[in-house]
C-alpha cells in the first residue's frame, strides 16, 4: 500500500512539473543575452512584457514583435531591425517628434514643390507643408508653377509681356489679369506672336489684334479677370509669346499671371 501511495504522489508531482513546462511558451529575458554556438534553448525568448524576441544575424538584425493594447500595427525598419508595433488608435498622426508611433491618417507625402511622376506608377497623395491636402484640377493654372508678369506701359505700342517663347509643345495659359486704374483712357489688346519680340502679332486672345478691338478702358478705370485657379485665355498656338497692344501714352500698370503647359 505504501508503494502505491509513493507512486501516486510521484506521478502527481511529475505531472504538475510537466504541465508547467508544457505551457511555458517562452523564456522571459529582461535584457539581451548571448549564447555559445550550438546552444539549445528550452523555448522562445520574450521580454518582460511578453513580447517575442526573434534575432537573426550578427549585430542584432532581426524582428521584434511587440504586444500592446492598440488595434493597428505597422512595420518599421531601424538599423537592420524590423519592428511590428501596436499603436493606440486614439492618437492621430501629427508632425510631432513621436508621430511615427501614431496612427497614420492618410498615406500622404508633405512636399513644397510639385513632383513629376512616371505614367502608370502608384503614387502617394500629397500635402503642402501645413498638412493641407493638395488636389489638382485638370486646368494647368491649378497645377503648374505660375509666372507673374508686370505690366508697365506708357506709350502707344506693342509690348512683349512674357520673357520668352512658351516652348515647342507649350501654350501660355493666362490665369489672372489685374490692370489699372489707368491714368487716362486706354485701349488694350491681349495678343500673341509666334516670334520673340512681338514684331508681328499672330492672333488675339480676348478680341482682335489691334488696340481698338481689345478692351476699351476709361480714364481711372481698370480690369480684373480670373482668380489664378483656372485659365481665362490661351495662346492660339504653341511656342508663342504674349503681348499687349496699347492705344495711348496713358500710364498703364498691372500684373498678369500665366503658366506654360501643353
Amino acid at each position: 500500500m505504501k508503494v502505491k501511495w509513493v507512486l501516486l504522489v510521484t506521478v502527481a508531482i511529475v505531472g504538475v512539473v510537466w504541465s508547467d513546462q508544457a505551457w511555458a511558451l517562452c523564456e522571459v529575458h529582461t535584457s539581451d543575452r548571448t549564447y555559445a554556438d550550438g546552444s539549445t534553448l528550452s523555448g522562445s525568448v520574450c521580454n518582460e512584457n511578453g513580447a517575442l524576441k526573434v534575432t537573426g544575424g550578427t549585430g542584432g538584425g532581426g524582428a521584434v514583435i511587440k504586444d500592446g493594447t492598440g488595434d493597428t500595427t505597422e512595420m518599421n525598419v531601424d538599423n537592420g531591425r524590423a519592428q511590428v508595433q501596436n499603436y493606440n488608435p486614439n492618437l492621430a498622426a501629427d508632425n510631432s517628434a513621436n508621430s511615427a508611433s501614431k496612427v497614420p491618417v492618410l498615406g500622404c507625402v508633405a512636399t513644397a514643390a510639385v513632383t513629376a511622376w512616371t505614367e502608370g506608377r502608384q503614387v502617394p497623395c500629397r500635402t503642402d507643408l501645413t498638412g493641407s491636402l493638395v488636389v489638382r484640377h485638370l486646368d494647368p493654372c491649378s497645377g503648374v508653377g505660375k509666372q507673374y508678369l508686370p505690366i508697365n506701359i506708357s506709350s502707344a505700342t506693342t509690348t512683349e509681356i512674357t520673357a520668352s517663347l512658351a516652348g515647342s509643345s507649350n501654350h501660355y495659359y493666362v490665369c489672372s489679369i489685374n490692370i489699372g486704374p489707368v491714368a487716362g483712357a486706354q485701349n488694350l489688346a491681349l495678343v500673341d506672336d509666334d516670334s520673340d519680340g512681338c514684331g508681328s502679332v499672330t492672333s488675339g486672345l480676348a478680341g482682335g489684334t489691334t488696340a481698338g478691338s481689345g478692351w476699351n478702358i476709361a480714364a481711372n478705370g481698370g480690369l480684373t479677370m480670373g482668380d489664378g485657379l483656372g485659365s481665362i485665355a490661351r495662346t492660339g498656338g504653341t511656342n508663342r509669346v504674349l503681348c499687349l497692344v496699347s492705344s495711348t501714352t496713358a500710364q498703364t500698370s498691372g500684373v498678369i499671371t500665366v503658366v506654360a503647359a501643353p
